[in-house]
């Protein structure tokens, strides 16, 4: 029901845009910062992203960008996020790293002079390793028959699964030791090392291409070690998560004050884990910033080609579910019995 709900809106929104509503709409809404979620912006899916909605071409990022500029002041995180944010503003912000940010969006964003936030995980530096979720989907597309029904079993799933459906599985139910686990035992079958693999994807970016970034006004942000669902870890685990990467980029670009979640995915107790190692910003997926919040910065996964699903997704989506999301909450604590949490 939530996906047909989100669909509706989706393009009720992309009407709205086409009605020629949508400077109106954006106008409206000035007072709350926009915040882009990208990934990869390539021409194309390769089988370590294909099935993740996280690749955008270059030709419609360059697009987005122009229609960001058309219709807000984009600016960094950190001035999005502080008390003299200007009106209309927003933001725009990568995840993970991929190789394609530097590649590909890297010219797009100095063509229009657009400032922008990645995020890096720690250890896929420099192709050191592979997220597992880019390992695990490259063997189900590349290598099905080694892999499929092994992961399928691994994550509780029929043998009819789709790889989308069992790398959602795996994120759901994240256990760091079965995927291990699952991918030796799959590296074996196929006889594919871990190094080679890395050396043949080149899916991340290196220390040249961010030193260069930076010169350019590229900003960099924490994203874990291994890109864990962090709401699966304990506390003490998910601090090392956070602390392994800060301890690793901060030496190479100075402090390292921005943090968001995997998958945006999270517990109780990881903001406060990232704010205690210095990070005092902590972004996430979805929402609406209603005002400056910043140890929760609501950011918008762009996955839509076209400006006017990057409209809707950003002005209508987003800003209606949560809008649902906290008229739900209230009415929730309206109903709870007086006393209810007193003890």
């Amino acid at each position: 029901m939530a996906r047909y709900a989100n669909r509706l809106l989706f393009l009720f929104g992309v009407l709205l845009y086409h009605a020629g509503l949508h400077t109106l709409i954006i106008w409206l809404g000035r007072h709350r910062p926009k915040v882009a979620l990208y990934h990869d912006v390539s021409e194309s899916e390769t089988a370590y992203t294909a099935g993740l909605q996280c690749t955008i071409g270059p030709a419609a990022f360059d697009r987005h960008l122009a229609y960001f500029a058309r219709h807000y002041t984009i600016t960094s995180i950190e001035d999005l996020t502080g008390s003299n944010a200007p009106a209309g503003a927003a933001a725009i912000t990568f995840d993970d790293g991929y190789a394609s940010v530097y590649t590909d969006a890297f010219p797009i964003l100095k063509k229009h002079r657009c400032p922008a936030l990645v995020y890096l995980i720690g250890r896929v530096i420099d192709n050191a390793a592979l997220v597992w979720v880019n390992e695990l989907n490259y063997f189900l597309r590349v290598h099905q028959a080694a892999s499929h029904d092994l992961a399928a079993a691994a994550f509780g799933l029929p043998a009819s699964a789709l790889p989308e459906e069992i790398v959602s599985a795996a994120r759901l139910g994240y256990d760091k030791e079965k995927i291990e686990k699952l991918l030796e035992n799959v590296r074996k079958l196929t006889g594919i090392s871990s190094e080679n693999l890395c050396r043949q994807a080149a899916l991340y970016v290196d220390w040249k291409q961010i030193m260069e970034m930076r010169r350019h006004g590229i900003t960099f942000g924490n994203h874990t070690a291994t890109h864990p669902n962090l709401s699966r870890l304990s506390a003490a685990d998910q601090h090392a998560e956070i602390a392994e990467t800060q301890a690793l980029l901060q030496p190479k670009l100075g402090p390292i004050a921005s943090f968001s979640y995997p998958f945006g995915h999270h517990g109780r107790e990881t903001a406060g884990i990232a704010a205690a190692l210095g990070l005092s910003s902590v972004a996430e997926v979805g929402g609406s910033n209603s005002r400056q919040q910043p140890s929760r910065i609501a950011r918008v996964h762009i996955h839509a080609e076209s400006v006017a699903g990057v409209f809707a997704q950003m002005e209508v989506v987003e800003p209606v579910k949560a809008t649902i999301r906290a008229l739900a909450f209230r009415l929730k604590a309206f109903r709870q019995p007086r006393g209810a949490n007193s003890a």
